[in-house]
């Protein structure tokens, strides 16, 4: 498949279908395909390849990377991967990189954060940020070692780093790499979404001690071993048979519904007709979100932690159980 690049837009990055009996083309992302649909408007349509006809695969290296939107370290931070995660990569100008993760997102990253290869991992970090040590004293860190890192574990304590380097883990740090499964542990989920608390909000934080609020969703899923899509409006289309995201695990996940009540289901708030926000039901109208910071709020008005402004955005919730 040969993937183009048109007036600043990748494509890889963009659901879309057309109606042909409403006349309508419909996106996963509302602000790209507006992009698109100027450029196209403008006589702007500007097509270039992209510079590897083959995707390379490739590693993260580095504890935690930045994906920009363009090839700048000024440029909007779009997501985030850690240590030992895949990556595939399309593209070169100069010493950026552009890439795609195991989650279909797209963006620029410095290229000294990654290396040409592939690398078995079989565990992952589940806490907000611990250290691989030089030795068995755990006294003097390697390396630090963000949530959602994957490491290759041997032994009790030992783990080998994607760039060849070995080192000492503590018992508690990481959880077997589960299998790719779309059934969901609600309980683990919960229990595993407080890890984060108190974390401050990071517009594209998905790894580590900052995180956005799709991020947040997308972090805690992965412990699990399922893959959710990077934005809280692609992450709304889960509960349909057939979505666009269908290559990140077989059919749908959950039953969308009104009731925000049940324990363990995502919450989505819109406004202008847009999903724009995403948290975790805790049940009895409770949810853990990252807002402002990672962050427990209710939706009945009565609760101490009601959250005025959730509650008149609040658009459905999709039950997992």
């Amino acid at each position: 498949m040969t993937f183009l690049k048109s007036a600043g837009v990748d494509t890889r990055n963009l659901w879309w279908k057309y109606d042909v009996e409403s006349s309508t083309l419909m996106v996963s992302d509302v602000e790209q395909g507006s992009r698109l649909a100027e450029a196209l408007q403008k006589d702007e349509f500007n097509i270039s390849l992209v510079q590897f006809e083959q995707p390379k695969p490739a590693v993260v290296v580095s504890p935690l990377v930045q994906m920009r939107a363009q090839p700048s370290h000024q440029s909007e931070l779009l997501s985030q991967a850690a240590l030992g995660e895949a990556m595939l990569v399309y593209d070169r100008l100069e010493n950026w990189l552009h890439v795609q993760s195991v989650d279909g997102y797209v963006g620029w990253i410095w290229f000294e954060n990654i290396q040409f290869e592939t690398y078995f991992s079989n565990c992952m970090a589940l806490q907000p940020l611990e250290y691989v040590y030089r030795d068995e004293t755990f006294q003097k860190p390697l390396i630090p070692l963000f949530a959602g890192a994957k490491l290759f574990k041997s032994g009790l304590n030992f783990c080998t780093l994607p760039d060849g380097r070995q080192g000492f883990v503590k018992n508690d740090v990481l959880s077997q790499l589960s299998e790719k499964q779309n059934e969901v542990d609600v309980s683990l989920l919960i229990s595993d979404a407080f890890r984060f608390s108190g974390l401050p909000y990071l517009w594209g934080g998905s790894r580590g001690t900052a995180l956005d609020c799709s991020g947040f969703m997308q972090l805690i899923f992965g412990f699990q071993g399922i893959t959710l899509p990077r934005d809280a409006s692609q992450q709304a289309l889960l509960c349909q048979e057939d979505h666009p995201y269908q290559y990140l695990f077989s059919g749908k996940i959950g039953n969308e519904s009104t009731d925000y009540l049940a324990k363990g289901a995502l919450l989505f708030f819109s406004t202008q007709n847009r999903v724009t926000h995403v948290g975790l039901s805790l049940g009895d109208g409770r949810f853990i979100h990252a807002s402002d910071s990672v962050k427990v709020n209710s939706l009945l008005e009565a609760d101490e932690a009601f959250a005025p402004e959730r509650k008149e955005t609040f658009s459905f919730a999709i039950h997992l159980a």
